[in-house]
């Protein structure tokens, strides 16, 4: 197979966005999308292999896999291992559990299936997992684990029928992800079935230069660099992806294979030697950024400043030149390289795995060695316990068509009458409400949803099942409320995330119609107009209402506060509270224009009152995070159990009234 410059400058543009948008360069909001030309890249390169090895007949599954060990083994091996110190000291507990639970995955090549099935709403920051990465890796191998054996299979009916049909699952897979995109968003992400269709791309570029000898065109290789660009720009964590906006840069990448040759203008400027020298390390500077940026936030209290995150990016540049250089190179080749026969590849690769498997498993069933650091049990608790989530929490579709919208706690022997209704806000506080009826000898109704205010015929948007759960629940919620004879509502939000935003960005965009425009200022007038009409319609029916205003939104994640406090700053505790904890003053004026929302709209209803936790919160200075046992927060802005519990008992008379 002959060499093209142009393809290892194509590796550049897309390693150095994904590099950049992990970094956390808004400008590069869409950089995620270097990960799928990577895979149409891989799908064009390994399918002319497999290709010109089957015309010769010299195609071995063993050769294949060989290959592939000495391709992705050595490096990957080597930077989990030199992950393995900075964890140990530097991780909490819960950190190093899911960080040993990546090397379990990663051993089978299956940390996709991981992230996709640990990917919820409470999942520890993904920001802050060294080997989150590590998905496509899994992605790429579970493709070519079927790829070359379907090719081999199907050898004998000729190039042609093994093109439509490649071009037909290809197809399938597209339509599929477009569906996904829309009900199941992180499986969609992270899955090979929603993602074979890119590198079938790739398959499908091979197949057509395989037949004859590349076209040049100056307006299409031109034109995939401009859709690839593009993406990197226009893209952001807004869009549905991958879905059919991952045409761009799939056809981008595509374009540029079977158009961008060295002579035309998109392939001299991707085969410009400082690209092609990027390109040539790609591989390992894909493997070292995310560890390493990582490893940063851990370290660093607060997010790290861009012109460290920028220092690191070139960091990682140089670190995978040293390990192209003295781990890919020595391993890649067979004679007169470190491992000198396939036998030698399979061993050594087996023993590798074994270790990196059995240091997963002590982690895992360990607990993350929590002897290594003196976090208490009870902050470890706070952080990392949400009663009650699995039992009533975001319902699946499935569950509310066949079960209903609610789930009944307290006493459930007595009938209902109140109904709590929220977001992830009102899981905080679950429950202590569910103490708080028993001990009342009452019970009451519970719907949470993630993401979805408790406001009625309210829609968020969103590209994941929740969004037809909110839906449903938003709908129904007031028609069954009054079915059920219940005569008191408490509604429990995030109500800056569906509004004004706050010092996190946590947003989301909200409509009275189910396509929800995308418009920040239109969600805000949403908010008042649905609220108001909500209030309205529960004093209609004779229900009275108990709103929650939200407490104070801190600055810094209250697990990375404490995993640092306690790893790094024990002796400065109180110091580092005082300067980490949001201001009051900060506090009150992000969110004074939607409590005045709140409270301007129930004013207007004799049967509605409200609860503020500001005062109970914070001091004069600041919205304490917790203190040296205990944590109030479970993370930025969601309570923690036992934070909501100690509020919750300032203002128990005023609830279960009815």
């Amino acid at each position: 197979m002959q060499y093209r410059r142009e393809i290892d400058g194509l590796r550049a543009l897309a390693v150095l966005p994904v590099i950049f948008f992990h970094a956390g360069f808004s400008w590069f909001s869409g950089g995620y999308v270097g990960v799928d030309v990577f895979f149409v890249i891989s799908g064009y390169l390994i399918t002319s292999i497999l290709l010109s090895d089957l015309e010769k007949g010299e195609f071995s599954i063993s050769k294949f896999y060989e290959r592939r060990a000495r391709r992705i083994l050595p490096a990957l091996f080597f930077v989990m291992l030199c992950c393995i110190p900075f964890a140990w000291a530097w991780m909490a507990p819960e950190q190093l559990k899911e960080f040993a639970q990546a090397f379990v995955a990663i051993s089978f090549f299956a940390s996709n299936i991981l992230f996709w099935k640990k990917e919820d709403y409470f999942a520890p920051n993904a920001e802050e997992n060294p080997l989150l990465h590590t998905w496509s890796l899994a992605v790429e191998e579970q493709f070519y684990l079927f790829f070359p054996i379907l090719l081999l299979l199907l050898w004998r009916f000729g190039k042609s029928p093994i093109f439509y049909l490649i071009v037909m699952l290809s197809v399938v897979s597209l339509a599929f992800s477009e569906w996904a995109s829309r009900y199941y968003a992180s499986a969609n992400f992270y899955l090979l079935p929603t993602r074979a269709w890119e590198l079938g791309v790739g398959a499908i570029c091979a197949f057509f230069l395989s037949q004859r000898s590349l076209r040049e065109s100056q307006a299409f290789s031109l034109l995939g660099v401009v859709l690839i660009v593009a993406s990197i720009f226009l893209f952001d964590e807004t869009t549905r992806f991958p879905s059919l906006y991952a045409l761009a840069p799939v056809i981008g990448a595509a374009l540029i294979i079977l158009f961008g040759s060295k002579k035309t203008f998109a392939g001299k400027i991707l085969s410009n030697s400082v690209l092609v020298g990027i390109g040539l390390i790609s591989f390992s500077a894909y493997l070292w950024h995310q560890p390493l940026l990582a490893f940063a936030r851990i370290r660093i209290l607060g997010e790290p400043t861009l012109s460290v995150m920028f220092l690191l990016s070139i960091a990682s540049l140089l670190l995978a030149w040293f390990s192209w250089k003295y781990i890919e190179q020595p391993f890649r080749k067979s004679k007169g390289g470190v491992l000198p026969s396939r036998r030698a590849v399979f061993s050594a690769s087996a023993l590798m795995t074994l270790a990196l498997f059995s240091f997963g498993i002590y982690g895992h069933t360990s607990g993350g060695v929590p002897k290594r650091i003196s976090l208490p049990d009870s902050i470890a608790k706070d952080l990392h316990v949400r009663e009650l989530q699995k039992e009533c929490f975001d319902f699946s579709m499935q569950r509310v068509e066949d079960e209903g919208l609610f789930c009944i706690l307290g006493e459930k022997s007595k009938p209902p009458t109140v109904a709590v209704i929220g977001d992830s806000h009102s899981l905080s506080f679950i429950p202590a409400l569910d103490k708080l009826a028993r001990d009342k000898s009452r019970s009451f109704l519970f719907s949470g949803v993630s993401g979805c205010p408790p406001t009625n015929n309210t829609y968020v948007y969103r590209t994941d099942e929740r969004r037809d759960v909110c839906a449903k629940r938003n709908q129904l919620a007031h028609k069954k409320v009054v079915e059920r004879g219940i005569q008191e509502v408490i509604l429990i939000s995030r109500w800056t995330y569906y509004s004004t935003g706050d010092v996190s960005s946590g947003f989301v965009f909200i409509d009275d119609e189910y396509d929800v425009e995308k418009d920040r200022t239109k969600s805000m007038e949403k908010l008042s107009e649905r609220l108001t009409k909500t209030l309205k319609e529960y004093e209609e029916s004779g229900v009275s209402v108990t709103i929650f205003h939200q407490p104070p939104v801190q600055e810094i994640d209250a697990r990375s506060f404490y995993n640092y406090a306690f790893v790094f700053g024990k002796s400065n505790f109180d110091k580092l509270l005082l300067e980490m904890s949001v201001k009051t003053s900060d506090h009150m004026s992000r969110y004074r224009p939607v409590y005045d929302l709140i409270e301007n709209a129930s004013k207007e209803f004799g049967s509605v009152s409200t609860v503020d936790f500001t005062s109970d919160l914070c001091g004069s200075e600041i919205c304490e995070i917790g203190n040296s046992e205990r944590s109030n927060y479970f993370d930025d802005n969601h309570l923690s159990n036992f934070g909501a519990a100690k509020l919750l008992s300032i203002y128990a008379d005023k609830l279960f009234k009815n």
